[in-house]
């Protein structure tokens, strides 16, 4: 398997851009300005100032558009603030994956896949595009972030694999069809960007008590300047008393206490590393009562320890590093029945343990054959090898009643086998069981 050339990989990455469903939108400067133009508050004081400069109070009038000022820097402030920090942790989150370059496997940020790539997946890792299998050993993806679906599909050389979907058995070799916008889940995203933002609780609340308000001072304001036209016959003094009256109701207090409300509510958030890309956000968080959250799996470090090794027709828990032959024999086929490289625990658990004790180099001098893997019929894995003599040496590893069943062990020895399980087992221990086999090469 060769795969691309980091030449054809790169040409193709400038031709087709990064492998990226949905890139980082800045907020223009325009946009930011006309949507704070559309707040109830700003109005409400570009309205009060305003209304103090017609009146020829110039003080008061520069001093509610300076509060403007403020809020429209405010908010430009806050967006600029939580561009560069969702900038900075997409780029600390973006995934590495395992592609063929140059005939070599490689790591890569999961951007820089291009369509052609050969993608390496293994159990636990997600697909970094849509890509049709070229091998397959019983892979199975979990697809519920398309279908809904919560049960795993079982995948088949031939079959396509989707970004996003996650692999969470076996393993595989994909040749990539389809990368960012133009995958699956680039479809979604797309559909997604359309969506138009929700206006919270607050502004709305806001837009109606403004719209009530501006209705209730111009028709005052037009009534006192009406009637003290008449009763007076001054309309200039009855035209400035509806415009004094009209701007008495107009309170200019509440978009200033709202909006250092707000800002610091968001500067607090953003203190405990929570991020409010809106300030009119934290409002609506903090009308939170209830908070509902599911728990995405048991909250470990995904790792496994070899904590011993017990010997056929024996009670007794050898460590694993121990110099006795008959332990690193087990050891020694437990490391050849794992796979390099793997994402599973248990096998990183056996290999490490392995190579900690020197026990084995189970790749020096012979080459992988073939490989069986685990399969819902049988939980068993195994790999034969072929050495450097001629012969074939077979090492498995699983459940021991899949082992026993390898075997063909008797009536008799399954008895003293489940036992010795149950005995492991009652110490909240994972226990797996171990056989080898050897024939010469056909």
């Amino acid at each position: 398997m060769e795969g691309l050339s980091s030449a054809q990989a790169r040409e193709r990455l400038a031709r087709d851009g990064p492998n990226d469903i949905e890139a980082v939108r800045r907020s223009s400067l325009a946009a930011l300005l006309a949507g704070v133009a559309r707040e109830p508050m700003f109005l409400l004081l570009i309205a009060a100032a305003a209304l103090y400069l017609l009146i020829g109070d110039p003080a008061e009038g520069l001093l509610l558009a300076g509060f403007a000022c403020v809020t429209v820097g405010l908010v430009i402030f806050q967006q600029r603030r939580s561009d560069r920090a969702l900038e900075a942790l997409r780029a600390l989150a973006a995934p590495h994956v395992r592609v063929l370059r140059d005939g070599a496997p490689a790591r890569v940020p999961s951007t820089e896949v291009v369509q052609g790539d050969w993608l390496l997946v293994a159990e636990g890792e997600r697909v970094a595009a849509d890509a049709k299998l070229l091998e397959a050993a019983a892979f199975e993806c979990d697809e519920s972030l398309l279908t809904g679906e919560s049960v795993s599909v079982a995948k088949r050389a031939g079959d396509m694999a989707f970004a996003g979907t996650l692999a969470v058995a076996g393993h595989a070799v994909a040749e990539v069809q389809a990368t960012g916008v133009r995958t699956r889940m680039g479809a979604i995203g797309a559909s997604l960007d359309r969506i138009d933002l929700a206006p919270t609780p607050l502004q709305q609340t806001l837009a109606r008590v403004t719209r009530k308000l501006a209705f209730v001072a111009i028709a005052m304001s037009v009534v006192l300047a009406v009637g003290m036209g008449f009763g007076t016959g001054d309309w200039l003094q009855g035209g400035l008393a509806g415009i004094a009256f009209g701007m008495s109701m107009l309170p200019e207090e509440i978009p200033l206490v709202l909006t250092v409300f707000l800002a610091l509510g968001a500067w607090r958030l953003a203190s405990v590393k929570v991020l409010a890309r809106r300030p009119a956000v934290v409002e609506a968080l903090g009308a939170a009562t209830v908070l509902c959250v599911d728990k995405t799996g048991t909250l470990t470090e995904n790792r496994m320890h070899l904590l011993g090794i017990v010997l056929p027709g024996s009670d007794v828990q050898h460590r694993p590093v121990e110099e006795i032959p008959a332990v690193r024999d087990v050891l020694r086929h437990a490391s050849l029945a794992s796979r390099r490289g793997a994402v599973d625990p248990m096998d990183r658990a056996v290999i490490a343990t392995a190579d900690q004790a020197a026990a084995v180099e189970p790749h020096a001098g012979g080459s992988l054959a073939r490989e069986y893997p685990i399969t819902p019929r049988l939980l068993a894995m195994a790999q034969a090898w072929t050495r450097p003599d001629g012969l074939i040496e077979v090492a498995a590893k699983g459940a021991p009643e899949a082992i026993a069943t390898l075997c063909k062990l008797d009536a008799d020895a399954r008895e003293k086998l489940q036992r010795q399980v149950g005995l492991l087992a009652a110490r909240g221990l994972r226990v797996l069981a171990v056989a080898k086999g050897a024939q010469p090469e056909a």
